[in-house]
């Protein structure tokens, strides 16, 4: 896609369009359907090489799939089934999601495949979020994009545990890598599973960056912090001395 351009990708029940501008966004073109009458969950544009279209779809044959376009949706393929990277020698580590999607399905279908089940389980949305945190050695959030303000990053720091974290949204802001958290590209599953890999064979520097990462949400993060914060650039506008 041309430097500039403007690409939104809308998911409907109905089917995958596309929304194209140029850099002005004077004017948008519609394009598709793309899938059409299968609900499509997710899409996504793969931000390493910025051509490549994932998407998550529920089609009436295959069920829950993943599909992968390198044209724009010129022609689709089934991506492939999802590779878990080999534990580390010694090392066989489990694995918890927390909450809920609508990937759930597919994430399930991926561990039963990988013949994971024993290590991984899908637990839903938990009532105490803290003492599910306290019961981590690790934690992550590794989406391909930004959500926003990224409130479970904030989550993960209070609790003291160490964070892997893409390189998305507020992240690359507000922590530093090797200081505050592990930082690991969007999308690039080797990256994550070495950084994995280490962060499990070494206690001491997960409790580093656990420790690091919980001083900076109570100094400058924690409700009162910002509380104090936005009372002062109250007081500063309400007294018109506004920068």
């Amino acid at each position: 896609m041309p430097k500039g351009n403007v690409l939104v990708l809308v998911s409907t029940r109905k089917g995958l369009f596309f929304l194209r501008a140029a850099a002005s966004r004077a004017r948008f073109r519609l394009e598709g359907p793309h899938f059409l009458g299968h609900t499509i969950h997710h899409a996504v544009l793969d931000p390493r090489d910025g051509c490549t279209l994932l998407v998550a779809a529920r089609t009436g044959h295959l069920g829950p799939t993943v599909f992968r376009t390198d044209d724009f949706g010129g022609s689709w393929q089934e991506a492939a089934a999802p590779q878990f990277p080999k534990a580390t020698e010694g090392v066989r580590p489990r694995v918890v999601f927390v909450g809920q999607g609508s990937l759930a399905t597919m994430i399930r279908e991926a561990v039963r495949r990988a013949g994971l089940e024993a290590q991984v389980a899908i637990v839903g949305f938990v009532d105490d979020l803290p003492r599910a945190l306290a019961a981590l050695d690790l934690a992550l959030y590794v989406p391909l994009e930004s959500d926003g303000m990224s409130r479970v990053v904030f989550e993960v720091l209070a609790s003291g545990r160490a964070l892997v974290a893409s390189r998305v949204g507020v992240v690359p802001e507000v922590l530093r890598d090797g200081v505050h958290a592990a930082l690991v590209p969007a999308g690039d599953p080797e990256a994550l599973a070495l950084t994995v890999a280490g962060l499990l064979e070494d206690a001491p520097l997960r409790a580093r960056l656990g420790g690091a990462g919980r001083r900076l949400v109570e100094e400058r993060y924690c409700g009162a912090r910002l509380a104090e914060a936005l009372e002062a650039r109250y007081r500063t506008l309400a007294s018109g001395r506004a920068a």
